[in-house]
C-alpha cells in the first residue's frame, strides 16, 4: 500500500471516530462509568452521606444469609417465567396477523402500540383502579357472568399474576414491531413457491416463517427477560412490594435497601447480583440459538 493510500485510510479512520465520539462519550458517562461505580460501591459500608468505609465481600456475604433477598429473587424468576413465554408468542403471534395488507392494519398497529408509549406510573394508576376489589371494572365485569368479585392486588396469590397481566399488555406492542420488521423482509417469494407446492399456512409458518425469524426470536427473548427483570415503576404504583413481599423483585428489593433503610452497599452488592444474571441468562439464550442454528 503506497503512503498516500495509508494516509487516506488513517485519515478516514480518524474521522468515522469523531464522529462516534459523542455517542461513547455519552455511553461511557450514563452506561459504563455507574456500572464500575456501582462495582465500587458494593465493596463500600456508607455510615454518613460524607464517609464510606470499605468492607470487601461483606455486602455479598450478607446476602447470603438475607432470606429477604432470596426470596426476591424467588418473586423475580417467577414473574420472568409468566412473562418473557407468554410476550415472545403474542408479539409473534400479533405481528403475523398484522402482516396482511388491509385498510385497517395501521389502525391496529396504532392500537396495539399504544401502551408502549404510555408511562408506566400511568399504566399502573389505570389498572389499579381496574383491578379495585371493591370499585373496579375488572369485578364488575366478571360478576356479569356470575365470577365472585376478587381482592386481585391484595391477595399474595393473585398479586404478581395480576402484574404480569399488566405488563404483557404494556409491552407487547414494542416486541410486535421488532417481528413485524422481521416479517417484511422475507421474500414473498418463498411462500409463494411453498403455496405452489401444496404447502398448508401451518406448515409454510413453522417451515419458512419461524426459521428465517429466529435472529428475531432470540433478540426480542433477551430483550424481554432484561426488561422483565428490571420492572419496578408498575410495582411502585400497584403493590409496593406486597402483600408479604409477594411482589418484591430484586429491582424492588435493591431500591428498599438503597433508599429506604439507607444500605447502599449493600443496594449495589445486589445490584451487581442481578447484573451478572442477566448477563449469564442472555449468553446462555444467545449461544444456545447459535449452536442450535449451528447444528
Amino acid at each position: 500500500m503506497s503512503n498516500k493510500g495509508l494516509l487516506r485510510r488513517i485519515h478516514e479512520a480518524r474521522a468515522s471516530y469523531l464522529f462516534i465520539a459523542p455517542c461513547l462519550v455519552i455511553l461511557g458517562l450514563f452506561i459504563f462509568l455507574p456500572v464500575v461505580l456501582t462495582f465500587v460501591m458494593s465493596t463500600q459500608f456508607l455510615p454518613s452521606i460524607d464517609r464510606q468505609v470499605f468492607v470487601g465481600l461483606e455486602n455479598y456475604a450478607a446476602l447470603v444469609h438475607d432470606a429477604s433477598f432470596w426470596n426476591s429473587l424467588l418473586v423475580t424468576g417467577e414473574y420472568v417465567l409468566m412473562t418473557v413465554p407468554l410476550m415472545v408468542c403474542g408479539s409473534l403471534l400479533f405481528a403475523v396477523l398484522l402482516n396482511v395488507r388491509s385498510p385497517l392494519q395501521g389502525f391496529f398497529k396504532g392500537l396495539y402500540y399504544l401502551p408502549v408509549i404510555c408511562s408506566g406510573v400511568m399504566v399502573g394508576v389505570v389498572w389499579k383502579w381496574i383491578f379495585h376489589g371493591e370499585i373496579g371494572v375488572l369485578n364488575y365485569v366478571l360478576g356479569l357472568f356470575g365470577v365472585k368479585p376478587r381482592i386481585w392486588l391484595g391477595n399474595p396469590s393473585l398479586a404478581l399474576p395480576s402484574l404480569a397481566l399488566v405488563g404483557l399488555w404494556k409491552s407487547v406492542g414494542y416486541y410486535m414491531i421488532i417481528f413485524l420488521a422481521g416479517l417484511q423482509t422475507i421474500s414473498e417469494e418463498l411462500y409463494e413457491a411453498a403455496r405452489i407446492d401444496g404447502a398448508r399456512k401451518i406448515r409454510i409458518f413453522f417451515g419458512i416463517t419461524l426459521p428465517l425469524l429466529k435472529p428475531i426470536v432470540v433478540t426480542v427473548l433477551i430483550l424481554a427477560t432484561i426488561a422483565a427483570f428490571q420492572s419496578f415503576d408498575m410495582i411502585y404504583v400497584m403493590t409496593f412490594g406486597g402483600p408479604v413481599e409477594s411482589t418484591s423483585t430484586i429491582l424492588w428489593k435493591i431500591y428498599v435497601t438503597s433508599f429506604v433503610k439507607s444500605q447502599p452497599g449493600e443496594g449495589a452488592a445486589m445490584g451487581v447480583v442481578l447484573f451478572v444474571i442477566i448477563l449469564a441468562l442472555s449468553l446462555v439464550q444467545f449461544y444456545s440459538f447459535k449452536e442450535e442454528s449451528l447444528g
